[in-house]
C-alpha cells in the first residue's frame, strides 16, 4: 500500500476514511488508560471500573475526539497534503501520529492499523449487528435448499425463530443462488460445521466462511476480527456458547492454506455481494 490509496479514498470514499478513524479510535479506547490504572493505589477495583460501559463510552468519545467526522476527514486530508515526498505507508503513518485526532491520545501503547487497500480487510469495520446478520445469512445460504424443502409447521416455525423472518424469505428466494456454484465451497466445508442442530450448523458455516475470507490478513487484524466473531456467535446462540472452545480449536487446526486462492476469491465476492446487496447497502461505498 502507498500514498495513492489514501489520496484515492479521500476523494472517492470519505465514509471509508471516517470508518478507519473510528476503528482506530475504538481499538485505542479498549486500552485501560493510566488515569484509571492510577486509581488502584486508593484501593479502587480498576478492572470493575474499566468494565463499566459508561466509563468506556467516555474514553471512546475522547479517543474519537470532539470533532465531527467531516473535521476528522479534513485533518486526515491535511496530513496527506503535507507528505508530498512520502514513498510508503510506514513513513506516512509516522506523519499521521503527529496529527491531532488521528494519532494516539492515550498514554498506553496502541498499534494503529490503516492498511485497508485490500478490500476484504474492510470487513473489520462493519458494526456488530451487521456482522451477526452476516453470519446468519452466510449459513442460511448454505442451507437454503433444506429450508425451502421443510414444510412441517413446527420445523418451519423453529427455522424462522432461529434465522429470522427476513433471512427465511431470503433462503426461499435469492439465498439459493447467492454463491453461484455453491458446490465449490460446499465440498470443502469441514465436517465439524455440518454436525449438530440446524442452528449450530448455520452459525458454524457462516463463521467458517468468514475465517476463509480473512486468512490472508495480518495476525493483528485477524485477532481483532475474530474476537468480534466469537462475541457475535455467543450472542446468536446459547448452544454455540457450550461448544465455543471446541469450535475455536477446530478452526485453528483446519488447513485453510490448502484451499486455492480461486476458491477463496469466489467465497469473498459472494460474501461481498451478500453484504452490500442484501444486508447493508450503506456499506457499498466502502468497497471497490
Amino acid at each position: 500500500m502507498n500514498k495513492s490509496f489514501f489520496a484515492e479514498i479521500l476523494t472517492r470514499k470519505p465514509n471509508l476514511v471516517t470508518s478507519m478513524l473510528h476503528f482506530n479510535g475504538s481499538q485505542q479506547a479498549l486500552i485501560m488508560p493510566n488515569a484509571i490504572k492510577n486509581l488502584a493505589q486508593y484501593g479502587i477495583d480498576i478492572e470493575e471500573l474499566w468494565n463499566d460501559p459508561l466509563i468506556r463510552k467516555k474514553y471512546l468519545s475522547q479517543s474519537l475526539s470532539q470533532c465531527s467526522p467531516e473535521q476528522n476527514t479534513k485533518d486526515f486530508e491535511n496530513t496527506i497534503s503535507a507528505t508530498e515526498n512520502v514513498e510508503n505507508v510506514a513513513e506516512l503513518l509516522d506523519f499521521t501520529k503527529s496529527v491531532d485526532n488521528i494519532g494516539s491520545t492515550q498514554e498506553s501503547s496502541f498499534s494503529e492499523y490503516w492498511d485497508f487497500a485490500e478490500e476484504s480487510k474492510r470487513l473489520v469495520l462493519i458494526n456488530q449487528k451487521t456482522l451477526q446478520e452476516l453470519i446468519v445469512y452466510l449459513g442460511t445460504a448454505f442451507n437454503a435448499e433444506e429450508i425451502a424443502q421443510c414444510i412441517e409447521k413446527e420445523s418451519v416455525l423453529s427455522i424462522k425463530k432461529t434465522i429470522g423472518l427476513e433471512a427465511y424469505s431470503y433462503a426461499l428466494g435469492r439465498g439459493k443462488f447467492q454463491f453461484g456454484n455453491k458446490d465449490i465451497i460446499r465440498d470443502i466445508l469441514p465436517s465439524f460445521t455440518k454436525e449438530g442442530s440446524f442452528s449450530k450448523r448455520v452459525i458454524m458455516q457462516g463463521v467458517w466462511i468468514l475465517y476463509l475470507c480473512t486468512q490472508d490478513w495480518t495476525v493483528y487484524l485477524r485477532q481483532i476480527f475474530y474476537n468480534k466473531l466469537i462475541t457475535s456467535m455467543c450472542e446468536s446462540s446459547s448452544e454455540i456458547v457450550r461448544n465455543i472452545e471446541e469450535f475455536k480449536m477446530c478452526l485453528q487446526e483446519f488447513p485453510f492454506d490448502d484451499i486455492s486462492q480461486v476458491t477463496k476469491r469466489h467465497a469473498w465476492f459472494s460474501l461481498k455481494k451478500m453484504l452490500t446487496k442484501e444486508l447493508a447497502p450503506s456499506c457499498l461505498p466502502y468497497f471497490d
